[in-house]
């Protein structure tokens, strides 16, 4: 499977689990946040999230970090892959099975596999690992759909 193709599963994936949006009323920071980025104010976006130390605070972080890489605005890709991959590492430190985060690791792997040379990629086992990324965060949204399921067949049957 080419980074290619792993980058089109892994951006499939967040339109089978949902948008990457946070709820405006539990995070007022981080709609604003949003906004920015959603502006193009990338970096701004970045230091309001990462200030509040939270876990959609460092994947909101990430995302933005994400979309500069994606859209071409950094001057080093590898660098700021590395950066957004660490910024969602952070994230999954405090969360281990955020999903949100765990797509964000996935996209940043997957930009820093790609902008890495041939020699670094295959010696670092970078596509290895960039799909075993996409794997996980495949596997937790899969599993979170069957607990939210088995959870309303039992609330049906027995509530």
């Amino acid at each position: 499977m080419t980074i290619r193709a792993m980058l089109l599963v892994a951006l499939a994936a967040t339109s089978f689990i949902g948008p990457l949006r946070f709820a405006p009323q539990a995070y007022a920071d981080l709609s604003e946040a949003q906004a920015m980025i959603d502006a193009g104010q990338y970096a701004s976006a970045i230091t309001l999230s990462t200030a509040q130390d939270t876990v959609s605070g460092y994947t909101l972080a990430a995302e933005a970090l994400n979309t500069q890489v994606m859209l071409e605005l950094v001057p080093n890709v590898n660098a700021s892959a590395k950066e957004a991959k660490r910024l969602a590492k952070t994230a999954l430190d405090l969360e281990p099975e955020n999903r949100e985060a765990l797509i964000q690791f996935a996209i940043a792997l997957g930009f820093e596999t790609r902008s890495s040379s041939l020699m670094k990629a295959y010696f670092g086992k970078l596509p290895q690992k960039s799909k075993a990324a996409i794997d996980l965060a495949y596997g937790c949204a899969e599993r979170r759909a069957h607990i939210g399921i088995a959870g309303g067949l039992a609330f049906r049957r027995y509530g």
